[in-house]
This record gives structure tokens, C-alpha cells and sequence, in this order.
């Protein structure tokens, strides 16, 4: 009976420990649903981009390069450290606009 119960108990540990690195971040999806929210609602995004709606959204370079008809900006994901589980938490960088 005692090396069920301990069976059992180490069947249960190893579950759990499986289970925690997906709780630990939002799957790539819906992290860059997140990252793509935040660059579309940034007022520096908009001003880089003169209020001219968007045309285009990559990714590229640790970010994403974000268009307008005459303009491009490259918006930088910067990620911070995090000891808790969960969404990565970040900020944005939008860089210098380029304009035709």
C-alpha cells in the first residue's frame, strides 16, 4: 500500500511539472496579438506614420516594420524581465519614420 500511494504521489509531481511551462506564457500567437495591439494603439506610431492609415504590418528586426502609403517606421519589441508566470511583458520603441 505504501509504494502505491508513493507511486501515485510521483505520477502526480511529474504532471504537474509538465504542465507548469505552459502556464509559465501565452502561446506565439497570441503573444504577438498582444505585441501587434500595442503598436497599433501607440500616439508615437500614429505621429511616425502621420495619422495616414496602415497599410502593412511585418515582422522584422526584433519588431515589426509598420506602413502607411508614404511612410514606414521600424517598432522595436522590448521584452522585460519577468519572475512571475505569465504574458511576457514588454513596451515599444517605434524607431524613425521613413517618408517618400
Amino acid at each position: 500500500m505504501r509504494s502505491t500511494t508513493i507511486h501515485r504521489l510521483a505520477i502526480a509531481t511529474l504532471l504537474l511539472a509538465s504542465a507548469v511551462p505552459a502556464w509559465a506564457a501565452l502561446p506565439p500567437f497570441w503573444q504577438s496579438s498582444r505585441e501587434i495591439q500595442a503598436v497599433t494603439g501607440s500616439q508615437d506610431v500614429a505621429a511616425a506614420l502621420k495619422q495616414a492609415p496602415i497599410e502593412r504590418i511585418e515582422r522584422a528586426q526584433g519588431g515589426y516594420r509598420v506602413s502607411s502609403q508614404t511612410c514606414s517606421v521600424l517598432v522595436k519589441v522590448i521584452y522585460e524581465k519577468s519572475t512571475m508566470p505569465g504574458p511576457q511583458k514588454f513596451r515599444i520603441q517605434p524607431g524613425k519614420a521613413e517618408c517618400r
